[in-house]
């Protein structure tokens, strides 16, 4: 009877560190996740400044463009994928 409850002891005691290890890993999953998705949507912003910065300074330097005022691009609708 005692090597039963022992046992059954050790059954509970996997079954709740199993269940313990699921939930953390789940909730770390989730953070890594956003943070993730935060990094991604800034180096999003960053691009698109950089690339406005560029066609500002290309339109800058346009031979063609000295004799009347540059025309800059509008800037194209962001792409959600």
């Amino acid at each position: 009877m005692n090597r039963l409850k022992l046992w059954l002891f050790a059954l509970v005691v996997v079954a709740a560190a199993g269940v313990a290890v699921h939930l953390h890993t789940r909730t770390m999953r989730e953070n890594a996740l956003a943070a993730v998705d935060a990094g991604v949507a800034a180096a999003t912003q960053q691009v698109g400044a950089a690339k406005s910065a560029l066609a500002h300074d290309a339109a800058a330097t346009d031979p063609a463009a000295r004799g009347r005022r540059a025309r800059l691009a509008a800037p194209a609708a962001s792409d959600p994928a």
